[in-house]
């Protein structure tokens, strides 16, 4: 009697959970400014992939049938999977180019402020190493998230940047300024002739935590190409919100408190990036020329924002990259900065492209690893 029991109650468990797996593997599908629960789905998604690998793994010696069930809802959820690992080993980065194939990198270099350091001052920061890790890959195009220049001869980056790393063109988005003289937003910087510059300005209620998308026509080796680089809304996270973070992971008594205010920080973000999601598709789609989108989406391969900007494109991690792809490492959070699902900077790239390899950027010179594809010029 307590035998068949305890086997219900693992069947059930075992069934609770494939509904719950399957119910995160719509996320994509769902836009979370409509339906904001679904950007938590999307979060969870990987631990609940492991939980049904193992818990089918053992229902097939179990109850094979039942198992059948759970093999099912692995094969339904097949794009879910793919989008989020990489099935394929390392292979070492060549830094010499083939022929045909242009360079690109894009970094959230978080205005250059230190790994170490928690507050942006533009007396200390690291800029000589990212320069001279940028010069270390030779892009022939390079997009940085949260950047910065400013008016004092210390301070003029663009111009530093363009000089130093041999570019010859650049487009920059000011967002916003922290005070008269230093302004912050995204920029494109190209060896190629930019023929046709885009800065699409988003409406003020959708982006409050993010910066102003910049795109570009490029001359790249023999044909036009339409680069973009964006930065979409983050959960605005403050100093106090990891103190938060820390308080409800220990059980404090004020967990439920703040509980609720990161959760509508989050709630918030995923409605954002729903929207911009929905904009950023819009300009890709009525480019006239093949396109490649890169950037910092704040947001994880299973959510709405990664499948509507990507669609039908080339994501280049997966086409080159292997594993997981860890991106981002949160200089506030030991959680979040272990966590190894977070995978938020992306390059995709238009199916017309070839993608011939990728790496990211190993040292900590920012909480975001930096990308780097070779990627070659669609053939006429």
């Amino acid at each position: 009697m307590l035998r068949n029991a305890a086997r219900g109650v693992l069947v059930s468990s075992y069934l609770i959970l494939l509904i719950v797996f399957l119910a995160a593997s719509a996320t994509p599908s769902l836009n979370p400014s409509r339906w904001w629960w679904v950007g938590f789905t999307g979060l969870v998604f990987p631990f609940l992939l492991l939980a049904v690998l193992i818990f089918t793994s053992f229902m097939i010696f179990y109850k094979f049938r039942v198992s059948l069930l759970g093999i099912m809802a692995l094969i339904f959820s097949h794009e879910d999977i793919s989008a989020l690992i990489a099935f394929r080993m390392p292979v070492e980065f060549r830094f010499q180019k083939a022929p045909g194939h242009f360079r690109l990198m894009t970094w959230n270099v978080r205005r250059f402020t230190p790994y170490t350091e928690d507050k942006f001052n533009p007396r200390n920061n690291n800029l000589d190493s990212i320069i001279a890790e940028v010069n270390r890959y030779s892009p022939d195009i390079l997009c940085f998230q949260e950047f910065y220049t400013g008016q004092s001869k210390n301070e003029m980056n663009l111009e530093r940047i363009k000089r130093e790393c041999g570019f010859s063109y650049y487009v920059f988005s000011n967002t916003g300024s922290f005070n008269m003289k230093i302004q912050s937003g995204t920029v494109i910087f190209s060896r190629f002739p930019i023929l046709k510059t885009y800065e699409y300005q988003l409406p003020e209620d959708i982006s409050t935590a993010s910066e102003t998308p910049v795109f570009a026509d490029i001359l790249a080796l023999t044909d036009t190409i339409r680069v973009g680089t964006i930065h979409m809304e983050s959960y605005g996270f403050m100093g106090r919100d990891y103190l938060r973070l820390s308080k409800i992971k220990n059980q404090e008594d004020t967990g439920l408190q703040d509980s609720r205010k990161i959760f509508r920080k989050m709630q918030n973000a995923f409605s954002q990036r729903g929207k911009q999601a929905d904009i950023m598709r819009e300009k890709i789609e009525g480019s006239i020329y093949p396109a490649i989108v890169c950037g910092d989406l704040n947001d994880v391969p299973n959510s709405y924002a990664y499948f509507r900007v990507r669609k039908d494109m080339k994501d280049a991690f997966l086409e080159k990259g292997s594993g997981l792809g860890k991106s981002y490492f949160s200089r506030q959070s030991r959680s979040l900065a272990w966590l190894p699902t977070l995978r938020i900077d992306y390059i995709f790239a238009d199916q017309a492209f070839n993608i011939g390899q990728f790496t990211m950027v190993t040292k900590k010179l920012s909480d975001h690893r930096g990308l780097v594809t070779d990627i070659e010029v669609p053939k006429k």
